[in-house]
Formats: structure tokens, C-alpha cells, sequence
């Protein structure tokens, strides 16, 4: 009984200092977990600045959740709690749209293995 619960002990241990340094290494950036991709905030980076207009609200998946110890569906660790999640128009481009408080429009791409 001992050996289990000493062997339980560890598992939890190592999922929870997995988890840490998971949030540690990703603390500067801005990225959320939808069905086991990860997605980074692309909103201002150059290279997506000429396309992002192309992308169209399509239809309400989900709102952000705050990323404590474990991530699931729509964690995130920048957008507040209750942040709008959108899909695009076009339903398959890997891009979610983050609607603000402010109206204001973020767009998260679906990031390819790292």
C-alpha cells in the first residue's frame, strides 16, 4: 500500500512540475489550447498583417478559460476569462478569432509541431 501511494505521489508530482514548466517556458507568449493544438497570437505580426483581412468572424466556439495548473479546450494564458472564440468563415484555416470587451479582434493561429 505504501509503494502505491508513494508511486501515485510521484506521478502527480511530475504532472504538476510538467505543468509549471510548461506555463514558465510559454510565460511571454500569448497562446491558447483548442482539440490539442496550440495556438499563438498572430494579430501583429507582419507577415499575417496583409492576409488577417481576409478572415471573418464564422460561428461562436467557446469562451477563454484562464490557464492555472493543466490546460484544456480554449485555456489561455494572456485573453480573460469569457473572451469570445470564434472559428473563420471558411471553418478550416486554423485560425480562431478572439473577440475583446473592446470589440477589439485577435487572431490565433493554429501552430504546426514545434
Amino acid at each position: 500500500m505504501r509503494k502505491i501511494i508513494i508511486v501515485l505521489f510521484s506521478i502527480c508530482f511530475v504532472l504538476l512540475l510538467g505543468s509549471v514548466l510548461i506555463d514558465v517556458m510559454n510565460k511571454d507568449r500569448d497562446i491558447m489550447l483548442y482539440k490539442g493544438n496550440l495556438y499563438s497570437n498572430v494579430t501583429e505580426l507582419e507577415w499575417f498583417e496583409k492576409d488577417k483581412g481576409k478572415f471573418q468572424k464564422g460561428e461562436k466556439i467557446g469562451e477563454a478559460n484562464k490557464a492555472l495548473i493543466f490546460m484544456w479546450n480554449f485555456s489561455a494564458n494572456k485573453l480573460p476569462r469569457g473572451t469570445a472564440l470564434y472559428n473563420t468563415n471558411d471553418g478550416k484555416s486554423g485560425i480562431i478569432i478572439a473577440e475583446t470587451e473592446n470589440g477589439e479582434l485577435l487572431y490565433y493561429f493554429r501552430q504546426l509541431k514545434e
